[in-house]
């Protein structure tokens, strides 16, 4: 009887361990992974801009802006990997299994600029990655490689290179299928067509780093 109540501590101590374990490898925070030229960084936590550089933590409520000919890699603490080009302002509203806020969803607001982010087949996410726009939604259902850009006409354009997204609209939700692009604003989505922006220097930069392991 002792000898079973031993074994039955021991699987309990040892579960125990590798669930802690397990919470401590999935939670981390987001960094900036690659950087080339200017950018700043915009602390949730204070009113001064810093000088982004390569390895900086970002956590939820930090902003990130690039400079002219700029061009930026972060690595998210849920998996994703998010580029911005030039003149781009992004703000990391909430960002999953980061250890400062554990939020299950990430968000991110794009101001102003473009951006491409992919999120890999090994995330493990509980709600669809967000992206905000002055007065648009997108969300980004699952693994996929997706870019958006914010319009200067007002709204946002989303193109799914791979994967699915879904554009919440005043008028009722759209889902976006693979190679298929849609524009956003006041309300309304446009009718999605297969046009992908994949040859100006933004589309060459990212396919370059895809090429390149993550941070190098």
């Amino acid at each position: 009887m002792r000898r079973t109540l031993l074994t039955a501590t021991t699987l309990i101590l040892v579960a125990g361990t590798a669930a802690a374990s397990f919470e401590d490898d999935a939670t981390s925070l987001s960094y900036i992974a690659y950087l080339e030229r200017y950018a700043t960084v915009l602390p949730a936590s204070q009113q001064q801009e810093l000088e982004a550089a390569i390895n900086m933590p970002l956590v939820a409520g930090d902003r990130v802006d690039t400079a002219r000919e700029a061009r930026l890699e972060m690595i998210l603490s849920d998996g994703a990997i998010v580029w911005m080009d030039e003149y781009t302002t992004l703000s990391l509203d909430a960002v999953a299994y980061s250890r400062d806020t554990m939020s299950q969803r990430t968000v991110l607001f794009l101001a102003e600029g473009q951006m491409m982010i992919e999120l890999p087949q090994t995330m493990q996410v509980l709600e669809p990655t967000r992206i905000d726009g002055a007065g648009e939604t997108v969300y980004l259902e699952g693994p996929g490689l997706y870019r958006i850009e914010n319009l200067r006409s007002g709204g946002l354009r989303v193109e799914v290179w791979q994967g699915f997204a879904e554009a919440a609209t005043a008028a009722g939700n759209v889902r976006i299928r693979a190679e298929y692009a849609v524009e956003m604003g006041g309300g309304m989505v446009s009718e999605a067509i297969p046009d992908m922006t994949t040859t100006d220097d933004f589309a060459r930069w990212v396919g370059a780093r895809r090429n390149i392991a993550p941070g190098n």
